[in-house]
């Protein structure tokens, strides 16, 4: 079974939110906005991976750059550590998910 971009970062943004949910409706919605508008460079690092243009430990590099990036961000802004804790929770499962079949299904 190969990787599907789509089903893992769902499934990530599932889980960052569900780590949210009791922070409140703002939260939520920062974090989903913010990841969402990720979402297109996430892909293009699977993808990377998948077609063999880079490894799969410089993926998880880049992967760890952007959460640092959003995770920084929250910081700044008026986000709690909450959504700091939650763009963690999504990495983590969206490394975990490229870590197990970095082959890209249909997305």
């Amino acid at each position: 079974m190969g990787f599907n971009f789509r089903m893992a970062f769902d499934a990530a943004l599932m889980d960052a939110t569900s780590a949210a949910r009791y922070a409140g409706g703002t939260i939520e919605q920062w974090i989903r906005a913010t990841l969402e508008a990720n979402e297109t460079a996430l892909h293009g690092i699977a993808e990377a991976v998948a077609s063999q243009e880079i490894a799969q430990e410089t993926a998880e590099q880049l992967f760890r750059l952007h959460e640092a990036m959003i995770r920084d961000e929250a910081a700044l802004g008026e986000v709690t550590v909450t959504a700091q804790a939650a763009v963690s929770t999504f990495f983590a499962s969206l490394l975990a998910a490229l870590k197990k079949g970095p082959k890209l299904g249909p997305s």
